[in-house]
């Protein structure tokens, strides 16, 4: 169901229209038409109050040092005041420094909650804000993004840096995920050469099919990057929507990567996030006969991990949690 416009929101709507037209054409001269999906969105001044409608831009403004004042996640919180992010939000909790307000699921945010924020500037992503667009610009000016898989981030990175002016700390994160990239390359290269063909999955129980990833998402991406050979279902070119288990034994991989969520129920806190995430596809594979069939099981090459780390973040702090990941697993005895 979709919100109906509180009355609220006209109101901050007429007072926003009146601001617009009484700025003095020194302000109007310093605005930037700023691209982006929908279509170009003025901005007259570095945003204080900004609002993110997914973990992938909320990521992208920590990466450049800005702290929102709202957030939407993939997943649904318990409170709607996160008053301890280190504790409550998934992976990237840390690098919250205050307290921020829960406005919701990603793909169905509550406006009035934004309303009541007062932004002045929105965040959202064209997978699932694209019908919020026209009242979303009504509360704040609004910039509709890709999610930002593959090197979508980057340019989603530099956009936000342009309108923040931080330029130089969107090339430096860029630049420094790269070196990561080429480091994790080299400190695998040897391991990588004896299971090069890896299968990534995802999942949250193999009952219900599993998802073969290719290299149009970060999780498939970034593994490319750092030298596995992606396997893929045939004629499946970006992968497979919905692999029976039957099937994996047809598929020639020396490893794979099994990526777990469950983004149904309420986030726990982030001490146990992970183990949630996992728990119940990896009892799953551990109990398949068929999957303990494979060469990779047999071999001990299957690794888990949370799905959200390259789902939800697809950028350099997302990249970070996920390869360090697979490399300690990797390398470890």
């Amino acid at each position: 169901m979709r919100w109906i416009v509180p009355l609220a929101l006209l109101v901050l709507t007429a007072c926003q229209d009146r601001t617009r037209d009484t700025q003095p054409p020194s302000a109007a001269a310093e605005c930037q038409q700023i691209q982006h999906s929908l279509g170009e969105t003025q901005i007259c001044q570095p945003p204080q109050r900004i609002v993110a409608l997914s973990p992938s831009l909320l990521e992208l403004l920590l990466v450049l040092d800005l702290q929102p004042v709202g957030y939407a996640d993939l997943v649904k919180f318990q409170s709607d005041t996160l008053d301890n992010p280190r504790e409550q939000i998934p992976l990237l909790g840390d690098r919250i420094t205050q307290p921020i307000r829960y406005v919701g699921t990603s793909p169905d945010p509550s406006l009035e909650a934004i309303v009541q924020l007062k932004p002045d500037l929105i965040l959202a992503t064209l997978e699932m804000n694209q019908q919020e667009y026209a009242l979303l610009s009504q509360i704040a000016p609004t910039l509709i993004l890709p999610y930002g898989v593959g090197n979508d981030w980057q340019e989603n990175l530099q956009k936000i840096a342009q309108i923040a002016d931080r330029r130089e700390l969107a090339q430096n994160a860029i630049a420094q995920h790269q070196q990561r990239i080429a480091q994790v390359r080299q400190n695998l290269a040897a391991a990588i050469q004896e299971r090069s063909r890896i299968l990534v999955l995802v999942g949250n129980q193999l009952d219900r099919g599993l998802r073969v990833e290719g290299n149009t998402t970060s999780c498939g991406s970034l593994l490319e990057n750092i030298g596995f050979e992606l396997v893929l279902p045939p004629n499946s070119p970006t992968g497979s929507p919905n692999l029976s288990l039957e099937k994996l034994p047809q598929l020639p991989a020396d490893s794979v990567l099994l990526l777990g969520y469950d983004f149904s129920r309420n986030a726990p806190q982030t001490q146990d996030f992970e183990r949630s995430q996992l728990q119940q596809i990896q009892q799953d594979w551990e109990n398949n006969a068929i999957a303990q069939s494979l060469k990779a099981s047999q071999n001990n090459r299957v690794y888990f991990a949370s799905a959200y780390s390259c789902l939800a973040y697809p950028g350099p702090l997302g990249a970070e949690v996920y390869l360090q990941e697979i490399e300690e697993q990797i390398l470890s005895p």
